[in-house]
């Protein structure tokens, strides 16, 4: 198994554990960076599986040629086996058709998913983020009041400490 094998099957087990009783195709409560990742691996499970099928197709086209071959050198049991060979793979190549088709339905889907995942504005929950981006829109907050409130206290305090000079004198 490759190492790019491992890794799919390690993402599959992850997302399999974090989203149990979900259906495999359900991009609900994924980041859009883990949807795109969880999306990429379904296609590359499919490209493998296409590879699969083509191989199991080259290979029955093989053994066709050889149950030919062998009837024409009138070698019936050969045929025979070649024979059940080309069955054994032509069942294999029934599993591969079927997952392929499969497989090709979830990535479409998907796909689709993940188009609406991206188009959606994603939501932060960090306050950082939230003021930064909401004195981006607003501009900054306005602190005039605050400064008046602050000279005006500092004006009366003033005018209490003189008060207080000249009755202390």
């Amino acid at each position: 198994m490759s190492d790019n094998e491992s890794n799919n099957d390690d993402f599959f087990s992850r997302m399999q554990a974090a989203n149990e009783g979900k259906r495999d195709t359900d991009l609900g409560g994924m980041d859009k960076a883990t949807a795109t990742e969880y999306v990429l691996a379904f296609i590359t499970t499919l490209k493998e599986t296409e590879r699969a099928r083509l191989e199991a197709e080259q290979e029955k086209a093989l053994w066709e040629g050889r149950v030919g071959l062998a009837r024409a050198k009138n070698e019936e049991l050969l045929a025979t086996q070649a024979q059940m060979k080309v069955n054994e793979i032509d069942s294999k190549l029934a599993t591969l058709k079927a997952e392929e088709a499969e497989l090709r339905r979830k990535v479409n889907f998907m796909k689709d998913e993940l188009q609406r995942l991206k188009s959606k504005p994603e939501l932060s929950l960090d306050p950082e983020a939230l003021l930064a981006e909401l004195e981006m829109v607003a501009g900054q907050p306005d602190t005039t009041a605050k400064k008046i409130k602050d000279t005006e206290a500092d004006l009366e305090l003033e005018k209490l400490k003189k008060k207080m000079q000249g009755e202390g004198t």
